[in-house]
């Protein structure tokens, strides 16, 4: 299998495969990620490089898994819990709060994320189409779970918390993917 981790930010799945000689690489814009595993520094929004990112998925040579890190940034339910700070996001306005589109800088951030997740969509109707196992994670709270695309898009989930897994916080994490083979890595 080859392994292709989308929106790679530290690329701990890129470099789990590297462990288990697992051919895999990561794309995404975090250059801390660059120096440790195969990962392609690049910016997912360009139209040439989605196009690549789309021909690499197609490749025949041998059997694709995508992992889609899904951005969390302004899909995060963390400024929530501070006070004073305006929402993003809500469940009603899961692309972005009419007010937080009033302040230029904010709206930008929205826009690119919504962007990056409609991204994530396109290629996962790409996986669809092809018969190409596909994965998005992202924490469990995430308004990118509310996004209406899912309602149109055949999924099986599971939930983790990261201690479960050696991570000092237990943060829950939310996978879906397009078959059950990861489910029996649920755990509270």
């Amino acid at each position: 299998p080859f392994v292709l981790e989308v929106f790679c930010k530290q690329a701990g799945l890129v470099t789990a495969c590297m462990n288990l000689d697992t051919t895999s690489c990561g794309v995404g814009l975090n250059s801390s990620s660059l120096l440790s595993s195969p990962c392609i520094g690049i910016d997912l929004l360009l139209p040439w490089t989605q196009s690549f990112i789309s021909d690499l998925i197609g490749c025949e040579a041998s059997e694709t898994i995508v992992w889609f890190s899904a951005p969390c940034g302004s899909f995060s339910r963390a400024r929530e819990r501070q006070r004073g700070l305006p929402h993003l996001r809500s469940t009603r306005f899961t692309r972005g709060c009419p007010d937080a589109f009033l302040d230029p800088p904010t709206a930008k951030r929205l826009r690119h994320d919504n962007a990056l997740a409609a991204f994530m969509f396109q290629l996962i109707e790409l996986c669809d189409k092809q018969n190409i196992r596909w994965y998005a994670s992202s924490a469990g709270s995430s308004y990118l779970w509310d996004l209406p695309e899912w309602r149109t898009t055949s999924f099986h989930e599971f939930s983790f918390a990261g201690c479960a897994y050696g991570s000092g916080r237990p943060n829950l994490h939310r996978v879906r993917g397009s078959d059950d083979a990861l489910l029996s890595l649920a755990a509270p």
